[in-house]
């Protein structure tokens, strides 16, 4: 394969698995992690 269109194929297919990934962490509520997270970690702090 050229090397111009093994690059531009590797991009196209590289954005839709980037895309993909994206859509499936907006699905996620990181927000509600983290404030689980915070919340183990100062509760670990507040009993030792």
């Amino acid at each position: 394969m050229p090397e111009g269109l093994t690059g531009f194929l590797l991009g196209v297919f590289g954005m839709a698995i980037v895309s993909r990934g994206w859509e499936a962490l907006q699905t996620v509520p990181v927000a509600a992690i983290w404030q689980a997270v915070i919340d183990r970690i100062s509760g670990r702090k507040g009993g030792a």
